[in-house]
């Protein structure tokens, strides 16, 4: 799908933009304007204009349109488009995001080669522990201390020397 059909809505336009044939020069700079809801039409409603507009996928759509008034001023009117189907910039269709695209190639992609490794021959690694005499055997630990075993409101000494609260428990 190249083309859809969505809705915008025209704040701040003037009351003599604010007719058929205005409306449709204004939604034009966004699309090819098609039909305008009842209550815009019947002009029951003029804080906004709502109107349905076709856009291609390729087309940018403006936050602001700037129109000149016959007395040669110039009215900023604001576009609010509430929804836009994802879209493809790349393959210019309302299918997929440009992210997702399938036909577009990627320049950078990272391809992994193995490296080739060489075999090198090394000395068996020396054991460097105190414990040499021992044959090589680790030494138990004489202390293992605890942080609390108790309830949360329990006072502990950190290692700082600052007092605080415990905050969790641990149990056994």
């Amino acid at each position: 799908m190249s083309k859809i059909l969505i809705r915008i809505q025209l704040k701040s336009v003037p009351l003599e933009l604010f007719t058929h044939k205005g409306l449709s020069y204004i939604a034009s700079a966004v699309g090819r304007p098609l039909y305008m809801d009842q209550i815009t039409a019947n002009q029951q409603r003029l804080a906004f204009a709502k109107v349905y507009v076709q856009v291609g996928a390729s087309t940018v759509i403006p936050s602001f349109i700037e129109v000149k008034m016959s007395n040669r001023s110039t009215v900023s009117i604001k576009v609010i488009t509430p929804w836009l189907s994802q879209r493809c910039l790349h393959c210019n269709i309302f299918d997929h995001f440009d992210k997702y695209c399938t036909k577009k190639q990627n320049p950078a992609a990272k391809v992994w080669v193995p490296k080739k490794s060489e075999l090198v021959e090394t000395e068996e690694p020396k054991n460097v522990s105190d414990n040499e005499d021992k044959g090589g055997e680790m030494e138990e630990p004489k202390e293992i201390s605890v942080l609390a075993k108790e309830e949360t409101d329990e006072e502990v000494k950190d290692p700082l020397g600052e007092k605080g609260k415990v905050v969790s428990s641990v149990s056994d």
